[in-house]
């Protein structure tokens, strides 16, 4: 009955409202500045890695929010989630949104059984109802997804997938919903068969195969093979392949791969990858033909403009391919293609509406509190203006840097409390872990468990969100850039100020305009 009682005055909305005082006079300017100065003056006693681990209990969480989650039990109760206009809901109707986080490499494959199930239910108490499994596959990560020291990529690790299995299970237990990563940081090797792989393996210790996938079909077939196998895989503990089980909420094709800003430079004749360079440039000068644009701007992938509407267009005839492959295995689940990340401009986003979902990554730097959006961008702008009109948002990373900023403990509830007034669907802290959780670790930006900054807030941010203690806004701006505007002009979050504070004072979308050029 104490422990009822204490839950009550917790989760009392009175209770959350004065917290949620402070978070929005972080953002809105009502907090006083002296106080603001004193807190970023503040010198860091020690170097992060003198801290001490035992700081505080990784094994239980200092509230108990699992009532949260208790209506969901198991995950995926409710029928799998879909895309429904600008939102999640279930098959059976019941509107869907997640507070999460991500589980990413080591702890993945080295946290003991005993330890995976009871920090299974500390994520539940902490409040988070979604986990992203992310650097499954990353060669820094060993063993990964291929095992230990594997030779090649093409076969998947029995034991690997055991542990993963375990994961989902457990978290499934707990009413905690899964997203899925299906390519994060494979690296190919020589005996994946890959056509020109020398090309490739110039650039993998950096970028892996990104860019190369959008050109190469060898690499997209391998791409393949591994959804395929890692979908069709039956979980040992539930007996439900991946690509059947509704407690998966989500999946993403590619993480922070898109060739419209990023990695299009990959492919130019600067780069010595002869091979990819022919192939990227036989499709540039066959795009620009047949939508009569210049040839010799349609190949120049660091300039806005022809080279943008033919970079959309080729990362959309990628996506639709895996897509069409990955809705013949049965997935029912909304998918989304790449995130926009790293200040992505707006004129990345035409591809991205490929998916039922729109992805963001953001991250803040110090500081992020007194951002003024008449004058500088936040971390909550890029996500702003990741909503595109008609479609959800994810966002599977969020976090601040570099550790520890001082202002790190507000970050959960300044994105809650945004993400409640803009309607966003599925929001992620990266990380919750990144090493096994069988012990104390060193702090770390990607270490949530042990973290007494993050855990003394985030149950605060999970009432928030979850429970709706900001309302959603009445007032909806739609930025409706034309045609010329999102494709030949570098329109974002850096130099919009109309819509930075569109965002402050209602919901923010954007509105896509007809594309001549694109489907």
């Amino acid at each position: 009955m104490r422990n009822q009682e204490i839950r009550r005055v917790i989760c009392h909305p009175l209770g959350i409202s004065i917290i949620l005082l402070v978070a929005c006079g972080f953002r809105y300017g009502w907090c006083n500045d002296n106080a603001l100065q004193m807190q970023n003056s503040n010198p860091v006693a020690q170097e992060p890695s003198e801290w001490p681990k035992s700081s505080l209990d990784w094994k239980v969480s200092p509230v108990d929010l699992t009532f949260l989650n208790q209506a969901e039990k198991p995950a995926g109760r409710h029928g799998f989630v879909r895309a429904a206009g600008d939102s999640l809901v279930f098959e059976d109707g019941t509107p869907a949104r997640f507070w999460g986080t991500n589980l990413s490499a080591y702890v993945l494959f080295g946290t003991s059984r005993a330890n995976v199930k009871l920090q299974a239910r500390r994520i539940s108490a902490l409040g988070f109802n979604l986990v992203r499994i992310h650097h499954f596959d990353s060669r820094w990560v060993n063993p990964n997804i291929f095992g230990k020291d594997a030779v090649d990529t093409k076969k998947l690790d029995p034991e690997a997938l055991g542990k993963i299995d375990w994961w989902i299970k457990c978290l499934k237990d707990e009413g905690i919903y899964v997203w899925l990563d299906l390519h994060v940081g494979r690296v190919l090797k020589k005996g994946d068969g890959i056509e020109h792989f020398e090309e490739i393996d110039k650039t993998s210790r950096i970028s892996g195969f990104r860019g190369f996938n959008y050109v190469n079909a060898s690499v997209m077939n391998a791409m393949k093979r591994f959804n395929e196998d890692y979908l069709t895989h039956v979980n040992r503990f539930t007996g439900i392949a991946y690509k059947d089980e509704p407690a998966v909420m989500g999946m993403l094709l590619t993480n922070e791969n898109d060739i419209t800003h990023h990695f299009g430079n990959a492919l130019l004749p600067d780069k010595d990858v002869p091979f990819h360079t022919r192939l990227y440039m036989d499709q540039a000068r066959e795009f620009a033909l047949q939508h009569d644009l210049s040839p010799d701007k349609t190949w120049r992938s660091w300039e806005p403009g022809e080279s943008k509407l033919f970079l959309n267009d080729l990362e959309h005839r990628f996506n639709m391919a895996m897509i069409s492959h990955l809705r013949g295995l049965g997935v029912r689940v909304p998918i989304a293609t790449t995130s926009s990340w790293g200040h992505n401009p707006l004129y990345s986003l035409p591809a991205l509406t490929d998916g039922d979902i729109i992805d963001v990554h953001s991250y803040g730097r110090v500081n992020e509190l007194r951002k003024n959006p008449e004058s500088e961008d936040s971390m909550l702008n890029w996500i702003d203006m990741g909503q595109v009109s008609g479609k959800p948002v994810s966002v599977t990373e969020w976090n601040v840097e570099p550790f520890p900023v001082a202002d790190r403990h507000a970050s959960p509830l300044y994105v809650a409390s945004a993400a409640r007034l803009q309607g966003w669907d599925a929001v992620m802290l990266y990380a919750y872990a990144q090493s096994p959780l069988n012990d104390a670790s060193k702090p770390s930006n990607w270490h949530a468990y042990n973290d007494p900054s993050l855990i003394s807030t985030l149950p605060a941010a999970a009432l928030l969100y979850r429970q709706g203690h900001v309302k959603e806004s009445d007032t909806t701006y739609a930025f409706s850039p034309d045609a010329a505007q999102l494709m030949y002009q570098n329109v974002s979050a850096e130099n919009c100020t109309a819509a930075r504070t569109a965002a402050e004072r209602g919901k923010l979308e954007i509105v896509m305009p007809v594309i001549h050029e694109l489907p």
